[in-house]
């Protein structure tokens, strides 16, 4: 899959899985992150945050999030061209509250059948 395209199509089960999966692996990533950095003493009060191992890792989660942010936008824009519509709506993804529907919509709304403007029906490939 091409994480970073705006070419081209994605159906909904793509669309679904793809975060689904992302999300459990940066979730076991972030759970033994923490156990890494947690203090002898069990409370995150007393985490050294100035640390190397903390520091490391909130510039690897950030860097995560950051791309993980434009390959969701890029996939957003496929799905939509999946629908036969602008990757401009894109914008909903970042308005609080309609960022709910917007997603509710790429994810249940089925995509045209066969071919549109911005390519094959990616079912049929």
């Amino acid at each position: 899959m091409k994480l970073f395209s705006t070419e081209g199509r994605l159906n909904r089960a793509p669309f679904i899985l793809y975060p689904m999966g992302f999300g459990i692996v940066l979730t076991v990533l972030l759970v033994v992150w923490l156990v890494m950095i947690m203090p002898e003493s069990g409370n995150f009060d007393d985490v050294d945050w100035g640390s190397g191992l903390a520091l490391i890792g909130v510039l690897f989660f950030s860097v995560i999030w950051f791309l993980w942010t434009i390959a969701y936008v890029t996939m957003c824009i496929r799905r939509l061209h999946d629908l036969d519509k602008d990757g401009l709506f894109v914008i909903a993804a970042f308005v609080p509250t309609v960022n709910f529907v917007f997603y509710l919509y790429l994810a249940i709304v089925k995509g045209t059948n066969g071919p549109n403007k911005y390519g094959e029906d990616p079912l049929l490939k």
